[in-house]
């Protein structure tokens, strides 16, 4: 019933004959949108921020400073460039779906991004977009999306960066060196890694057209990585994404953007392949898109099927004080059918600090094939897709405010969920899988601030108090502590030194099985230098009190990590 009222409301205000004043492109501070990424589509079909964070390219720490952007549990099955944890909006890292160009970068078995396919070095920046629209075919659904820029791409839609740049780092766990440079419209890197994940990487970016209304561009990134993951499994991962992405202005104000891409991976032996194509056109204030894939995955057996996904959404101009975008889907995967999705997102535009955002949704979490017929065990990590995985039904309703001064910024987020048919994965036990387990209610309150006490130093906290229940058990949802806290404080002397510590606190929560998942502190420092221009000279300790917490149950942090490195550009 609360779906088709709220399903009735969408469309009414999709298709109302009533005209209103609207731009095709909107920015909301702290909102940073910048060229055409291939996922422009997802940053735009809501009001809630997306947020553009600048990669550490030399070592790696974006990752670990978008973790810190999340007071979730932060879950991570490989340690890119050394990152250590990495979360957004969800209660797990399941619920976060991490792109490129595109790409889904996510494991296969639909547990999570695992970033260790590719190395840090290979990116410039990450739009993270806290969003609960992250649906189509990862298995996000109310959480978020990730999309990393390789710095190829940004190198040849961005001339104010250098031309070129070497990066280097190290750490007792990996160490990494690449080196990048562009002439005109094209852009290539490499670099290797070794220690605990050894092997080449690397990117190429070209654009290859380019006029008033048409631009056309082909990446192709790939790495051939092999080494040790958390729980003592060994990973052999080859994979290479050809790219092409295309934008062609029709009038004015109507674009058709168009990527098409190849995902060719070959991880512990099994292979899978993956074509698709993503597509969307943009006129004023509408947004439509489609996206079909045709997913090949050989495991233990061959099994192939068509993902499709189809939306429309449209953004209404002020009303009053009142900006109101709208938008329905429909995502069709073989075996599961057909299941339909829609938002509705409404921001009151005040004239004082304070601005509010609504945003209700009804989403899919669909089944990825490999999420239902991958097998993995390797005498120590043992996975087993669930062929019966039914698609979860997400029902959100977010209420958040933004306030911002001179020398305070904040936002207060209410988050409510119901779901059908949760899917939860049952990390830690002998057979790792994913579940149906019936309904599960969740409820949280977020505060975020960020204090500027002066020139030198800045001041960050936040804080989490969640509530969940799972009915068929009446035990919490699996690793999601009823508090959690995070902050951290920054000192500069001018632009040439910068010193930073952060801690991340995580209360006592309950593992899938029932069983305790203790709370634990951890603390990071770090110092930067910038000696000349384009030069940062980085040192730090990550884990600075060796805490053997378990983010995972069963699998234990690797302890103290001391991390250098260095990035030149020129």
């Amino acid at each position: 019933m609360w779906f088709r009222l709220l399903l009735t409301a969408l469309l009414a205000l999709l298709f109302s004959g009533e005209t209103y004043a609207a731009t095709s492109e909107f920015r909301l501070p702290p909102v940073t949108i910048t060229g055409d990424a291939s996922f422009e589509m997802l940053r735009r079909e809501s009001f809630l921020p997306s947020v553009q964070v600048p990669l550490d390219a030399a070592s790696g720490a974006v990752l670990d400073s978008i973790g810190r952007t999340s007071l979730f549990p932060p879950q991570n099955y490989g340690y890119p460039a050394g990152a250590s944890g990495l979360s957004l909006g969800g209660r797990s890292i399941e619920d976060t779906q991490v792109t490129t160009l595109g790409v889904p970068l996510n494991l296969p078995q639909g547990g999570g991004p695992d970033l260790s396919t590719f190395p840090g070095f290979l990116w410039s920046e990450a739009l993270v977009g806290p969003s609960t629209g992250s649906a189509g075919f990862s298995p996000s659904a109310a959480a978020g999306s990730i999309e990393l820029v390789p710095w190829t791409r940004s190198r040849i839609t961005d001339n104010s960066g250098p031309d070129s740049r070497v990066t280097s780092s190290a750490d007792r766990q990996l160490q990494t060196l690449s080196i990048g440079t562009r002439k005109d419209t094209i852009a290539m890197l490499a670099g290797v890694s070794a220690g605990m994940l050894r092997g080449p990487s690397g990117s190429l970016s070209y654009e290859f057209m380019r006029s008033s209304s048409h631009r056309s561009r082909f990446h192709i990134l790939g790495s051939d990585l092999e080494g040790d993951v958390p729980g003592g499994a060994i990973k052999r991962s080859r994979r290479i994404l050809p790219v092409l992405e295309t934008r062609t202005l029709l009038t004015q104000d109507t674009a058709l953007a168009s990527t098409a891409f190849a995902d060719l991976t070959d991880l512990y032996g099994n292979r899978s392949e993956q074509f698709g194509v993503e597509n969307s056109l943009s006129s004023g204030p509408w947004l439509l898109s489609f996206s079909a894939r045709h997913v090949y995955f050989k495991n233990e057996g061959e099994y192939r099927e068509w993902p499709m996904r189809a939306g429309v959404s449209r953004e209404f101009g002020q009303r009053g004080k009142m900006r109101v975008r709208a938008g329905v889907d429909a995502v069709r995967v073989e075996d599961t059918g057909i299941e339909p999705g829609g938002r509705l997102s409404i921001r009151w535009n005040t004239k004082g600090p304070l601005t509010p955002v609504l945003e209700l949704s009804s989403i899919a979490k669909m089944p990825t094939l490999s999420a239902r017929r991958y097998v993995l065990d390797t005498g120590t990590y043992r996975y087993r897709g669930n062929p019966g995985l039914l698609p979860e039904r997400v029902w959100s309703g977010v209420l958040a405010v933004d306030q911002v001064g001179s020398h305070f910024q904040s936002r207060w987020t209410l988050k409510s969920e119901f779901r059908n048919d949760a899917q939860i994965n049952t990390s830690g036990l002998p057979v790792n899988t994913t579940l149906n387990s019936g309904n599960a209610m969740l409820f949280s309150a977020q505060a975020d601030a960020r204090f500027i006490l002066s020139p030198a130093w800045t001041l960050r906290s936040g804080a989490l108090l969640s509530w969940s229940r799972l009915e068929a058990t009446a035990l919490a949802y699996p690793d999601l502590p009823p508090f959690a806290w995070n902050g951290g404080v920054e000192f500069g002397l001018g632009d040439e030194l910068k010193l930073e510590t952060d801690a991340r606190y995580m209360g006592d929560s309950i593992a899938f099985d029932g069983s305790a998942h203790p709370a634990y502190l951890l603390v990071d420092q770090q110092i930067r230098w910038f000696p000349a221009q384009d030069l940062e000279i980085r040192a730090g300790v990550i884990n600075l009190f060796d805490e053997r917490a378990q983010m995972v149950v069963g699998f234990p942090l690797p302890g103290r990590l001391v991390r250098a490195s260095i990035s030149a550009g020129f």
